[in-house]
């Protein structure tokens, strides 16, 4: 593997170790023309190349540190990987992945993806200097690392694991609003993208709660097309979760009055100017949300008694989730339930421990895999479960 070290840093990102390597290591200098650019012939055109993305790559991402310096005192990062994809076998902009090592280990390892379409944004700033510069891709490593800083994301949505049931379903369903309107933060707190209308915030989400959780029950619906509707609205996450976070904030702190910080939200959510700390501070107030304050905060008043959504619509959903799981097809529901349990994998496990043979070797590992896999499920639901108590 191709792996450069991208900085020293000599501030708070001192103890940042950082690497890069294009996603495709094996071809991927066959996608080196679909890309802005004059590259040096006599050099090389591939080793010039590489050496434009690693210079790209180092500038972006330094100067997202430092834009989120003060963040990252709070919610330290120890290593950051970042992964070029230049043929956008990933079919997005940019993504977030997470070691999962935190809980255990205190270090808090992520890797970052950089897709086709973010690559050329930074590709066309370096070469042609009047080219428009979309702030949407030039603060995308920004929304990144606070989707790399954010523990609620990780411990709801964890590494390898989706929802399967219903009640999972509307659980990630409510926590993507969070978690990608933090992490828009970046973008929407300097006056670009997202919805900026709290009123219309307000009712776009509630159009979309009414549409994914309202059936009838003489007729009910099969869970997939609740499900298929969820992924109708994929985006809305972006555009209309920055003002949910804000109003969730807002009720947090009108509990403990804290002055400064009422102030602030109070010009993001009129969109008046803020500065880079006023930002940074409001992530970190972010970051110290927790999913069930999230949820709190969408229904409960803050000071001037506005609430984001009626209490009653937002837990008639709760309230029925456990009912939906009628409404799964038997294929849905085995699955569910993990028709081979734990115990008989482990049984198996140990019934071929003794063995060293080629396909007992890779036997074990398969086992292995679907053990680990099935207890972190196991964990997951026992979260799942724990969000719904403290609602309900």
């Amino acid at each position: 593997m191709n792996t450069e070290t991208l900085m020293t840093n000599t501030t708070v990102r001192e103890k940042i170790t950082t690497s890069w390597d294009f996603m495709n290591e094996d071809d991927w200098y066959d996608d080196i023309d679909c890309f802005p650019g004059d590259y040096d012939e006599e050099y090389g055109i591939e080793a010039d190349f590489h050496d434009k993305v690693d210079e790209v790559i180092n500038l972006n991402l330094k100067n997202a540190l430092s834009r989120l310096e003060t963040v990252l005192e709070k919610f330290p990062i120890h290593h950051i990987s970042v992964s070029v994809d230049l043929n956008g076998m990933e079919n997005t902009d940019a993504f977030c992945m997470n070691s999962g090592d935190f809980e255990t280990t205190g270090r808090n390892s992520i890797g970052i993806g950089v897709g086709p379409r973010m690559l050329r944004s930074f590709l066309e700033k370096h070469f042609y200097a009047n080219s428009f510069n979309d702030p949407y891709y030039e603060l995308n490593f920004d929304h990144e690392l606070i989707h790399g800083m954010d523990q609620n994301l990780w411990k709801y949505s964890p590494k390898g694991l989706s929802a399967r049931t219903p009640k999972e379903h509307l659980l990630h369903y409510l926590l993507k609003y969070q978690t990608e309107g933090l992490a828009c933060f970046s973008t929407f707190l300097r006056g670009h993208l997202a919805e900026k209308s709290f009123i219309k915030a307000a009712s776009k989400f509630d159009k979309n709660w009414r549409l994914i959780t309202n059936f009838d029950e003489q007729n009910p619906e099969n869970w997939k097309n609740i499900s298929n509707k969820m992924e109708s609205h994929q985006n809305d996450p972006y555009n209309l979760g920055p003002m949910m976070v804000l109003q969730a904030i807002k009720v947090k702190t009108s509990e403990s009055n804290d002055s400064r910080l009422l102030d602030l939200l109070e010009k993001a959510m009129k969109i008046e100017y803020l500065n880079n700390d006023e930002i940074n501070h409001l992530i970190i107030a972010g970051l110290e949300l927790s999913f069930p304050e999230f949820v709190n905060g969408l229904y409960k008043p803050d000071l001037k008694g506005r609430s984001f959504m009626n209490k009653n619509v937002l837990f008639a959903a709760f309230e029925q989730v456990n009912s939906w799981e009628d409404y799964l097809t038997e294929e849905e529901k085995n699955k569910a339930s993990q028709k081979v349990s734990i115990s008989d994998l482990e049984h198996e496990l140990n019934s071929i421990n003794h063995l060293e043979d080629e396909t007992s070797v890779l036997k074990k590992l398969e086992l292995n895999y679907h053990i680990k896999t099935g207890k972190e499920y196991q964990n997951y639901q026992a979260k799942c479960h724990d969000f719904y108590e403290q609602l309900l």
